[in-house]
């Protein structure tokens, strides 16, 4: 059941550290510019 569910949480989380780093990226270079 769990592995089941487990290429979800991949995909969420692969979504989740996109936008983080997007989001990191666009913060830094706010920061430096």
């Amino acid at each position: 059941m769990y592995n089941r569910h487990l290429p979800i949480y991949i995909i969420i989380l692969c979504k989740i550290a996109f936008v983080y780093h997007r989001f990191t990226s666009s913060a830094a270079r706010q920061l430096n510019g």
